[in-house]
């Protein structure tokens, strides 16, 4: 807009198309052009709550197509294959996988966690991460009951000294 010379609430569906054309040029994805116009549809919303402006310039005849990539669930073979090698692993790393494979969490998560932040709760082990991405926390159980009792046990053994359970980088459990 300041390149334009044009004021925020002067933006027309004109401007809008002439800026997706724009963005298309600079070779960006789809999806993130859909998500900068997802954004520019809500500043403009709230600009009409305030009566800054008349109209929302966002419509969505702007919204580009963007094929949604699959993620192709591991066979009950591949599942074992990866279990055979997370067990040939030393303690701490098989832990942190177990981990991983029952809750879901993320490598950045499991790698910050302390003995603290497993626990039983309704008789589920629970873990706590804290700081996450996007800055939440949050309680989550871990699902896979064998993962449960191999990281519980693995608790038991620890130190409860602040320091991260695993004693593993992130890392080292990308790698």
């Amino acid at each position: 807009l300041d390149q334009h010379n044009i004021v925020e609430t002067d933006v027309t569906q004109q401007t809008m198309v002439d800026f997706r054309t724009y963005l298309l040029r600079k070779t960006l994805n789809n999806r993130t052009i859909n998500g900068i116009f997802s954004t520019l549809n809500v500043f403009y919303n709230w600009q009409l709550l305030k009566q800054y402006v008349e109209t929302n310039p966002v419509n969505a005849a702007l919204h580009l197509k963007a094929s949604q990539k699959r993620i192709e669930r591991l066979s009950d073979e591949e599942i074992a294959v990866f279990i055979s090698w997370i067990e040939s692993l030393q303690e701490n790393l098989q832990t942190a996988f177990w981990l991983m494979f029952g809750s879901g969490a993320r490598v950045s998560e499991v790698a910050k966690l302390t003995a603290t932040d497993v626990f039983i709760k309704d008789s589920a082990v629970y873990i706590n991460i804290t700081d996450a991405k996007w800055g939440s926390d949050r309680q989550v159980p871990i699902m896979d009951q064998q993962a449960a009792l191999k990281v519980w046990n693995y608790r038991q053994i620890s130190e409860l000294n602040g320091k991260p359970l695993f004693k593993v980088s992130s890392r080292t459990l990308q790698t």
